[in-house]
């Protein structure tokens, strides 16, 4: 087995979650949708949303003091920092979220901050565009938010999203002695099919969710085993499939296509929902640390797409 990597990846993951819970089968009931219909395919039991309270700037402040008590590291060693969202607070892109909070959390100025605006696909590569720029420019420690709350954004008459989403960030401390190391990915784009998930004029998420199934389905299987080619792996050497989870229905059905013979293919966020960007980080942080090459693809708004494997430092 042969592998290419950057010296550089993940060392650890806080996250946040909106602090209001909704239970997912009983609001179901009020779109005439069945338990199992929630259980089955939908896979959320409980969605978080923001609070009154809240906002993705204080979201993104409690995924970092997250990742402060899980790991020690000095906030003022980092020299990066991305945040992935195409929502941000009130709709207002300018300025930039990353700027806000590099204020809000008393980091250093000689800071590179910037953000992007990507989502579901939007974890998979900011790993690729901040490894790549913190190895080019000698940096030891990054940071990655990821934060897209879609509860601003819902037609609260629409059972597709409203039994969908859920609210959270997520905040990943990048090192050059990281306990996930990145590999070679790949990435593509449609934008033909761009309102299969997209913003309305009256500033309303719309999304076709046959067209999302379908393309899942048609796209992600094929980026997924080219992955594995580029990083000159067999298919016996991924151990955990780590999908963007989109539903319980679209990650299950992935897995079963694909047939990777000693992979699992774990859904993890059923107390939170489909959180857009921040699905992929929160799984991985909840994830079994025992597995050695775990893939991951992100999917949806675009529409666009990216997988990269993640290679296990400490196994």
């Amino acid at each position: 087995m042969l592998h290419n990597m950057l010296a550089y990846g993940i060392e650890n993951i806080g996250y946040a979650l909106g602090s209001h819970c909704i239970d997912n089968i009983q609001a179901a009931a009020s779109y005439s949708k069945s338990e199992d219909f929630i259980r089955d395919k939908i896979g959320f039991l409980t969605l978080r949303r923001m609070g009154q309270e809240q906002s993705l700037q204080s979201l993104c402040k409690d995924a970092f003091n997250d990742l402060t008590k899980k790991h020690s590291f000095r906030p003022e060693s980092c020299e990066l920092l991305i945040v992935v969202t195409q929502n941000p607070d009130g709709g207002h892109a300018l300025p930039h979220i990353s700027a806000l909070l590099q204020n809000e959390l008393g980091l250093s100025t000689n800071i590179a901050a910037f953000d992007i605006g990507l989502g579901c696909s939007g974890y998979v590569y900011a790993l690729s565009i901040a490894c790549a720029f913190m190895q080019l420019n000698n940096i030891n420690n990054g940071l990655l938010f990821t934060a897209d709350p879609y509860s601003s954004i819902l037609n609260y008459n629409d059972a597709n999203t409203q039994l969908l989403f859920g609210d959270a960030a997520t905040c990943t401390l990048l090192s050059n002695s990281p306990k996930y190391k990145l590999g070679k990915s790949c990435f593509g784009t449609d934008g033909s099919r761009a309102d299969s998930l997209c913003l309305l004029s009256n500033g309303i998420l719309d999304m076709k969710g046959r067209d999302i199934f379908n393309f899942s389905l048609s796209t992600i299987p094929d980026i997924i085993k080219q992955c594995v080619e580029n990083n000159k792996l067999d298919k016996e050497d991924i151990d955990c499939l780590l999908l963007h989870h989109a539903s319980k229905f679209i990650v299950d059905t992935i897995g079963q296509r694909l047939s990777l013979p000693n992979a699992t293919v774990p859904f993890l966020l059923q107390d939170i929902g489909n959180c857009v960007s921040s699905t992929i980080p929160i799984a991985l942080s909840r994830l079994d640390s025992n597995f050695k090459n775990i893939l991951i693809s992100g999917f949806g708004v675009g529409l666009s797409w990216g997988a990269s494997v993640l290679f296990h430092t400490e196994l």
